[in-house]
């Protein structure tokens, strides 16, 4: 959980950082991306070369940003909100767009895209539910699997914006197996993180009833 320190160098900070301007730039780098997706055809080249440095600059931005905040130790509120508030709504528009029919084949199965999608929203309302019991905004920070599973997912946006360059030759039966497995891998992490997350949740809910339990115990003189 990201902490809210009352001092220190580590300390949680409200004005804008250079992390949290990095955050910015790749939020707003996703209707750029979205915009390339939706021009994408069969055969088109440019807007797909497009898209795939756009999200591959969002991605470099995602890992920068989190460098930049713990290397000079200016984690602030904002950035706690805005990182993966822009995590999400990268994967958000990359897997709903690249499932879309406009896209040419292979497309992003729909089933992955659901279950991407419905993993993030029931993170969102858990985030949601730790805000209303507790009162205050507190994150969960991502555990080694939840990283890995964003990788991944990164990793099957990509193959699918560059599946007619890095899978040229290889027949559309080897394509489509490729894709298939990397999907199936996609969609475990996604799973598994997600109960991940709730788990996570569910200890920090205890805890706060435990330490409000404690401040409303009556005082003994």
């Amino acid at each position: 959980v990201v902490p809210h320190s009352p001092d220190g160098g580590d300390r949680m900070q409200l004005p804008l950082t250079l992390a949290n301007l990095i955050t910015i730039g790749r939020i707003m780098m996703i209707p750029l991306f979205v915009m390339a997706v939706m021009q994408v055809r069969e055969g088109e080249t440019f807007f797909r070369a497009a898209a795939f440095g756009i999200f591959v600059v969002m991605v470099i931005g995602d890992g920068a940003d989190g460098f930049v905040a713990r290397r000079f130790h200016r984690r602030t509120v904002l950035g706690a909100f805005l990182d993966p508030l822009g995590d999400k709504l990268m994967m958000f528009s990359a897997y709903v767009f690249l499932a879309a029919m406009a896209w040419p084949e292979p497309r992003m199965p729909r089933w992955v895209s659901t279950v991407v999608i419905s993993r993030d929203l029931l993170i969102a309302i858990g985030f949601l539910t730790l805000f209303v019991v507790t009162g205050q905004f507190r994150m969960i920070s991502p555990s080694g699997v939840g990283k890995l599973c964003t990788v991944v997912q990164a990793l099957t946006i990509l193959l699918v914006l560059t599946a007619p360059w890095v899978m040229e030759g290889l027949g559309e039966r080897t394509e489509r197996g490729i894709l298939t497995g990397l999907c199936l891998l996609t969609v475990f992490l996604t799973l598994f993180s997600g109960v991940d997350y709730l788990y996570a949740a569910r200890r920090l809910l205890e805890k706060e009833h435990v330490a409000l339990a404690v401040e409303d115990r009556p005082s003994e003189e």
